[in-house]
């Protein structure tokens, strides 16, 4: 018998359900997730289109509950507008599985339709929502990536937390949540109005109420009553959220007439230009692994979809009051592949045959120019450390020979002193400062590299902290563990699954610097400039937010500076 596991089969497997069905399954999982994998199928009597939802583990108790539970509540007529229909249960290998009808793509997806596609489809999640609690249910994992499309712009609830206590996805779980209790009415209600923040203003509210009022505002203008039902859901105290829908779905238009298809249309089109990362092949050489696309040599990498998001700040995390504002709208067309982790010294040696830690010298401002292996003490130099004390045209030589040796198309030209970018090209290239901070903000608002606070950033990043006290003014009161550079991946990754966005190492950006303009589309900074862009910060910075941006000569090359690289998607 075969296992449920990532790698491809030989054959197709085909199950046989407790209806005595028969459902042909691929070989490879669709998607990878904790508790589930999950796999295309057909029935195998009149090739109608499934998806196979199957335990990673033999009994799986959570799984087993969620497969029960999906099959009795899709046989409850009242239910059927609000839960993914289920048509089938079983064993596969004492693993249990369900059948599910396979979905266009979730509310995640939509987050770049136009606004009133996206309030058509978020009335809809309120009247699945609302119809499950009328039935006396919980959800329990309300999140955009569990609010189903199917082609005609229906919504449908599915992976549900209820059976295991819940989901625990940072942002969806309100601030009373106990682990291991049930989930309540309220805590839809709060991951409900988190997830119509997500689709209409493209990030989480940060809990600042007057940043995300003007967040709000700016991205959806004129929906103040909307504003304030959804802040109202987003209440700290359970008690003090409203306990119905009724002002949330007044505010999101009340009717709901049936959604015409060229609008359906629209939103499905959205979905396939913005699939999952299960969805996309992973480039060639990498396998899939979890989320990520995983090559022999340990290169992982990390798709960023296409997303509508605010960059820069006017708030907390603005670091100087200009460079870093104004707040402003931005939209990729375009997602991309991005390294999991930032480029090591072992990768760089590999490539280029050295390691610039150990080879160069730097400049320490009062102490004059030394090592960049040493810093009063501290050794920089490790295999798995990032590549520091690297310049943007080093950078640029990096991207060009590592796509010679993967035997891709390299992204970038040179002549003379001139780099010229072509983006129709498959090679390696730095990020443009929209990508990086999309990437970096991970879908979140929060500008502590994910934390709650900036002395509670420790957890996620490696910058000016309690460990470098005795050698430098600490800036943060929390202890990060490394008075220098830390290995990559030392510390928790953002939402999206990448690592040291925020600290360890600043991360050089194609753009040259220049102030922020208005909204915009797949920005690439100024044709012309003196200075380059570094975003992200150092082990030896202050603890600034995510849109923090540094302006660097393009020669510089300092102990806090690498890089990390991506790909454009083909």
């Amino acid at each position: 018998m075969s296992e449920p596991t990532g790698a491809p089969a030989d054959t197709v497997r085909v199950l046989v359900g407790r209806s005595g069905a028969a459902w042909r399954v691929e070989a490879t999982p669709w998607f990878i997730g904790g508790q589930a994998l999950i796999y295309r199928a057909i029935a195998e009597d009149d090739g109608h289109p499934v998806v196979v939802k199957v335990a990673r583990e033999p009994g799986d108790p959570d799984v087993r509950a969620e497969a029960e539970l999906l099959l009795r509540l899709g046989l409850d007529p009242t239910l059927g507008p609000a839960i993914v229909p289920a048509w089938d249960v079983g064993e596969w290998d004492d693993r249990p599985f369900v059948v599910l009808a396979r979905m266009e793509g979730t509310l995640q997806d939509a987050v770049c339709a136009p606004l009133p596609e996206r309030l058509a489809l978020l009335r809809r999640a309120v009247d699945a929502v609302r119809t499950l609690h009328a039935a006396g249910l919980v959800h329990g994992d309300l999140k955009p990536t569990n609010v189903l499309l199917d082609g005609d712009g229906a919504t449908f609830l599915a992976d549900f937390g209820a059976a295991g206590g819940g989901g625990s996805t940072r942002g969806f779980v309100p601030p009373e949540t106990i682990p291991g209790a049930r989930p309540s009415p309220a805590r839809d209600r709060w991951a409900l109005a988190g997830t119509a923040w997500v689709v209409l203003v493209g990030a989480l509210p940060s809990g600042e109420p007057a940043s995300d009022r003007a967040a709000f505002d700016a991205a959806v203008p004129g929906r103040a009553a909307l504003r304030e039902a959804l802040l109202a859901l987003r209440h700290p105290s359970p008690w003090r959220r409203p306990r119905d829908l009724a002002a949330l779905d007044r505010a999101l238009g009340g009717a709901r007439a049936p959604l015409d298809r060229p609008l359906v249309a629209a939103v499905v089109a959205l979905v396939l230009l913005s699939v999952p990362v299960t969805d996309a092949p992973c480039p060639e050489g990498y396998t899939l692994a979890g989320n990520v696309c995983a090559r022999a040599d340990g290169t992982r990498l990390v798709r960023v979809p296409p997303a509508r998001f605010r960059m820069g700040t006017s708030g907390p995390e603005d670091a100087d009051g200009t460079r870093d504002a104004p707040s402003h709208e931005v939209t990729l067309t375009r997602g991309f592949w991005m390294m999991e982790a930032e480029v090591t010294q072992a990768e760089w040696a590999r490539v280029l045959g050295e390691n610039p830690v150990a080879t160069r010298t730097t400049e320490w401002g009062a102490l004059g120019e030394g090592p960049c292996a040493t810093w009063l003490g501290d050794s920089l130099l490790g295999h798995d450390r990032p590549a520091v004390c690297v310049s943007w045209r080093d950078v640029v030589d990096y991207a060009i020979a590592l796509s010679t040796r993967d035997g891709l198309a390299p992204a970038y030209r040179i002549d003379g002193d001139d780099v010229t970018w072509d983006p129709r090209a498959d090679g390696w290239r730095m990020p443009t400062e929209a990508e990086w901070e999309r990437a970096a903000r991970g879908g979140e608002t929060r500008p502590w590299a994910g934390a709650p606070e900036r002395d509670a950033s420790c957890e996620y990043a490696n910058t000016r902290d309690a460990s470098a006290k005795d050698r430098y003014p600490n800036d943060v009161k929390c202890d990060d563990g490394a008075p220098v550079l830390a290995p990559v991946r030392s510390y928790r990754p953002n939402a999206l699954g990448l690592y040291d966005m925020h600290g360890n190492a600043r991360e050089w950006v194609w753009d040259i610097y220049g102030p922020y303009g208005g909204d915009a589309q797949d920005p690439a900074g100024p044709a012309w400039g003196l200075d380059r862009v570094m975003r992200g910060q150092g082990w030896y910075d202050s603890a600034f937010g995510v849109a923090r941006r540094v302006v660097v000569p393009t020669d510089t090359r300092v102990p806090t500076g690498g890089a990390r690289l991506v790909r454009s998607y083909p």
